[in-house]
């Protein structure tokens, strides 16, 4: 059974075991839930500060663990145990904003499409993890690491020393060789921790801990398509080009205002068939618009034409 749990680990926790004295200590899903709840709660209740949590706070966490579940850890393995945690949250918040990529608050997943992904994993091959798939304690990180992600005691490297020490406060308890405390201020666990739900399985399923505000969602950016913008340009372009079509057979559908005024003026004819050819020139819009434009003489002509063929018997 070590020697598989050995096998699950990742390098981060291969640090953890290495971060104080050297002892060999795992951190199973359990472990780790329960410290992340832990600190989530502290955090909830107002005790982290600006620059991240002290050494007090790290050390109740460990005395927490320990009588809680069962694990003998120092505060100091809580803090490089923590360190790793930051480092995946701040990992987390770089894959938010790829390109194509979508989030989703409530079950804490960035989604990328096939083709998306796949390119991706093909040169980062450890970020498959946290794609296309729930990511565990999500909402932990969140809350712990959400303010201060670039600040802090813990915003170390992986090549920095796991094991070094954070400067305690005058009040804060020193630990003794077996992790012990010799002072009792408020260390321990936080108000309630009694009855912090916890849930993990071993399958790594992460619990609800304390939710953060929600999160905006990331959209993938449109990228038009040049068939489409040229499809956009060329109806503006129609349109435009039915609006001056309307426009014109508007204006020719006019009979100019001078018409009737001009037709009773013409010489030789008689009233009643200059009305006759004016009310044919009004039906015939075009043609009135001609013969307004002539001279006398040839309106003559016009109108004589008119009552020869459509006024006159065929014996006059």
């Amino acid at each position: 059974m070590a020697f598989e749990s050995l096998k699950e680990m990742d390098l981060d926790q291969q640090a953890d075991n290495l971060g104080a004295n050297g002892g060999g200590l795992v951190w199973p899903s359990a472990m780790s839930s329960y410290m992340l709840q832990h600190l989530a709660q502290l955090v909830s209740n107002g005790t982290k500060t600006s620059t991240g949590f002290k050494q007090v706070h790290l050390n109740g966490c460990a005395r927490a663990l320990n009588e809680n579940m069962g694990y003998h850890v120092t505060g100091t393995q809580v803090g490089n145990h923590l360190r790793k945690w930051k480092r995946t949250y701040g990992k987390i918040q770089k894959l938010k904003i790829l390109s194509g990529a979508l989030w989703d608050e409530e079950t804490c997943t960035i989604s990328l499409e096939r083709e998306y992904y796949l390119a991706h994993i093909r040169i980062h091959h450890d970020d498959a993890k946290y794609l296309n798939c729930p990511i565990e304690h999500y909402h932990e990180m969140a809350t712990i690491f959400g303010n201060s992600l670039a600040t802090g005691a813990y915003a170390k490297g992986a090549s920095d020393p796991l094991a070094s020490e954070v400067t305690a406060t005058e009040n804060a308890p020193q630990e003794t060789k077996d992790g012990a405390e010799t002072d009792e201020q408020g260390g321990g666990s936080p108000p309630g921790a009694d009855e912090m739900t916890f849930s993990a399985n071993t399958n790594g399923t992460g619990s609800s801990g304390t939710k953060p505000p929600p999160a905006k969602k990331y959209k993938v950016a449109a990228v038009e398509d040049p068939n489409i913008a040229m499809v956009s340009i060329m109806s503006e372009g129609l349109g435009n080009l039915a609006a001056a079509i309307e426009k014109v057979v508007k204006e020719d559908d006019g009979i100019p205002e001078g018409l009737y005024d001009d037709m009773m003026s013409i010489p030789g004819f008689d009233e009643a068939h200059l009305d006759y050819y004016y009310a044919y020139l009004c039906e015939h819009p075009s043609l009135a618009r001609r013969f307004y434009n002539i001279r006398l003489s040839s309106k003559m002509v016009w109108v004589a034409r008119y009552i020869k063929q459509h006024l006159c018997g065929p014996d006059e």
